[in-house]
């Protein structure tokens, strides 16, 4: 809970009485780090609610909820539509249908500009049922048509939403678990746009950018990202809830700007990142991980923000238990080709050794073999021969998947031949 939460609660409860037992079991459990029960009926071994602590601890994780709701009541769409939907409902009980019908009209506006399409079919059914009970005969007839011909436009724009909001879905698993959009067999780009129904027309936007900086087309994910940011600047009730969602769509713009040079743009990016809070720990972490992998991929392909390298190593160093162990991977990837690009082959082999003793996992195959070339490669320029040989010959005997380019370099780097073809390999990234 947030402090605002945590004050709404208390206030809340001191209403009733600063003596009842949800209360004085709320400021015992909120000042222990860990719930500790034994502690607790220690604590109030001298009150009779004791015996039926279970019974209380229900009622303070309901009081919490209903607490939370109250508050909350007003900052949401979604809340305030289900709200109105009540007092619908209440007022259709008590048989109030013209007033239950004019509340009907003003939440259709509200469903109407956000596109909560599965709360607009709820309306729609309500209405035809006020109207059937107030109206004669002859008009229901012709007010049941125009309901059911708004409720196909408003099902074929929810199918639209839902199908491009589940696809999305699906692409981003699918990458996460090392796929490709070849392996994916899906191209956004020849969907239809859907600028009819915004949030759908959102989804396509953001799976068009997914393809286009997995493909390295970074020319094409400008434009996308042009319009993804003007949609999320020009609707922010649609992002105010998600953070997580506004960090994921910045981040993946912030890959595009900063391939196509968009100097402002991209430190825009990482001013909007670095200014959004958020109490969820997990999207806090998520924020983290974005805004370094940004912070380091400017370094690694511009040289710019150099300054700041010792300070995000630091930081990688630091929150590396925090981190998935995909970002942490990723982090000493790029830490290392850094060095490795500024001939500070020391340096590189450290963070390189940090890489290699992760867990390899399937979505990170590719930065653990690139960590092995380097490795061999490092050891080779730096003239330590004998240690070479010894990873020269593991990597033969490895199972590790080589592609026959990768072979021919690890053999012509034996033969002392394309030494700097092998650094321009390891340097060039084989996935974004």
């Amino acid at each position: 809970m947030t402090k605002m939460e945590k004050r709404h609660f208390v206030l809340e409860q001191k209403k009733h009485s600063p003596e009842n037992h949800i209360y004085l079991l709320y400021q015992e459990v909120y000042k222990e780090k860990e719930y500790n029960e034994e502690k607790l009926k220690k604590t109030f071994e001298k009150e009779k609610f004791v015996r039926i602590l279970p019974t209380i601890k229900n009622q303070l994780y309901r009081a919490l909820l209903a607490s939370m709701r109250d508050y909350h009541r007003k900052s949401n769409i979604d809340f305030i539509i289900r709200n109105e939907l009540t007092e619908i409902d209440i007022l259709i009980k008590k048989k109030l249908y013209i007033q239950a019908l004019k509340k009907c009209n003003s939440v259709k506006k509200i469903i109407d500009k956000h596109e909560r399409f599965t709360y607009y079919m709820e309306v729609i059914l309500k209405e035809t049922e006020l109207k059937f009970y107030t109206q004669k005969n002859k008009e229901f007839v012709n007010q049941i048509s125009r309901s059911i011909t708004t409720a196909r436009s408003v099902g074929r724009s929810y199918y639209l939403y839902a199908y491009q909001k589940l696809m999305l879905f699906r692409t981003q698993s699918m990458l996460w678990n090392g796929s490709t959009f070849d392996d994916i067999n899906y191209n956004p780009t020849r969907e239809k746009k859907m600028e009819t129904v915004r949030s759908a027309y959102y989804f396509n936007l953001h799976h068009s950018l997914l393809y286009f900086v997995q493909t390295k087309d970074f020319s094409s994910a400008l434009g996308v990202s042009d319009e993804l940011i003007d949609l999320m600047e020009n609707n922010p009730h649609e992002f105010d809830d998600n953070p997580e969602q506004k960090v994921d769509v910045w981040y993946a713009c912030g890959m595009a700007y900063l391939f196509n040079g968009e100097r402002l743009k991209f430190d825009k990016i990482i001013e909007n990142i670095e200014t959004l809070y958020s109490d969820n720990q997990r999207i806090e972490i998520r924020k983290k991980e974005r805004l370094l992998d940004l912070k380091l991929q400017q370094i690694l392909a511009i040289g710019r923000g150099e300054e700041e390298l010792e300070e995000l190593r630091e930081k990688v160093n630091k929150h590396s238990k925090e981190f998935s162990n995909y970002y942490t991977q990723k982090f000493w990837d790029t830490l290392s080709s850094i060095y490795l690009k500024k001939n500070e082959y020391r340096e590189s082999l450290k963070c390189n050794y940090n890489l290699l003793i992760y867990k390899k996992t399937l979505r990170a195959t590719h930065y653990y073999i690139r960590a092995t070339l380097r490795e061999v490669y490092l050891y080779y320029v730096q003239g330590k021969h004998t240690v070479f040989e010894s990873r020269y010959k593991s990597v033969f005997r490895s199972s590790l998947p080589l592609s026959e380019q990768e072979r021919s370099l690890l053999k012509n780097l034996k033969n002392d031949e394309k030494v700097s073809a092998f650094k321009a390999y390891l340097l060039r990234k084989k996935k974004t």
